[in-house]
Parts: structure tokens; C-alpha cells; sequence
């Protein structure tokens, strides 16, 4: 059985975020607010008092990594790449292929990596926005573009921190 599930959002430099969490492990973050199906109740638990905490850090460049208990509801495959999607360093970017490769597949399976980023279901903490085109063009991201184009900037201009 599903534990309960609640939300709270967090406004940033990006647009207001939804965060979706059980009591102790966040669960999904929805880069454009609140969707409409969403009839969780609000309620700032633990875990997402701290997530707002470590996202706020985030957009400030205070912190480059997360540390949050997370609760994917993925294939296995999902969580391979998304764990070695995790690893991908603030303040670079990779490509698809780079990615596959990274992930211990082949560089032909960049469009299933593809699909990974596209179902990703805690952006920013799983830092898909840093996976780009093997061109260096900037491609779908479930925030918009511009959204990826300011996360890829914002790492680019506080990637010196210590």
C-alpha cells in the first residue's frame, strides 16, 4: 500500500516548482507549479521542509549536490540511468550518447536515456537538464528550454564553488 502523499510548492528563479513527497521521502517535483490532478493535501513535512531548504541553496549556488531521501517509482532500468544520471557533475553537461556510455550501455542506446530524461520524475535533484544534444543543442526538457538554458546557466556561472 501507497503511504500518504502530500505537496508544497517553492517559488524560484525558474518558475514556482511543486514538490510531492510521503512523510520522509520526496516522491516528485514538477518543474511548473502545482499540475491540476494533484489533490494531495498540503502539508510541510520533514522531508519537504528540506528539500525547499536544499532547492532555495540550489538557485542561490550555495550547494551543488542534494542530499534527500527519494522514493522512484521507476523500472530498473529507469534507476540505472537515473542513478548514473546523478553523478553527472554540477556545472557540466553531457550528451545522450555520453550518457549511455557512462551508464555502462551503448552509445545506440541514446534515445532510450532519452526517454529516462523524459519520465524523470525529480528533475533538478536528478539533474536532467545537464544532458544535452551531441551537437551541444539544447533539447526537450520538461520545464521548456528556457528553463534548461537557465539551469545550464546558472551551474555555469556558480560552478566555483567550494
Amino acid at each position: 500500500m501507497m503511504p500518504a502523499l502530500y505537496f508544497d510548492e517553492l517559488k524560484t528563479p525558474v518558475g514556482k516548482i511543486c514538490l510531492l513527497a510521503t512523510e520522509d521521502k520526496l516522491f516528485n517535483i514538477y518543474l511548473n507549479g502545482k499540475p491540476k490532478n494533484i489533490t494531495f493535501p498540503r502539508k510541510e513535512t520533514k522531508i519537504l521542509s528540506l528539500a525547499k531548504k536544499q532547492l532555495d541553496l540550489y538557485f542561490k549556488g550555495q550547494i551543488k549536490e542534494f542530499a534527500l531521501k527519494i522514493e522512484l517509482q521507476s523500472t530498473p532500468f529507469q534507476k540505472k540511468v537515473l542513478t548514473s544520471l546523478y553523478k553527472v557533475s554540477y556545472g557540466t553537461t553531457l550528451s545522450y550518447k555520453e550518457l549511455a556510455i557512462k551508464t555502462g550501455l551503448s552509445e545506440k542506446h541514446a534515445r532510450a536515456i532519452g526517454m529516462v530524461m523524459r519520465s524523470n520524475p525529480i528533475p533538478i535533484v536528478y539533474p536532467c537538464h545537464r544532458i544535452i544534444g551531441s551537437n551541444s543543442s539544447l533539447t526537450g526538457f520538461g520545464g521548456g528550454l528556457k528553463m534548461k538554458k537557465d539551469l545550464i546557466n546558472l551551474e555555469k556561472t556558480t560552478s566555483n564553488l567550494n
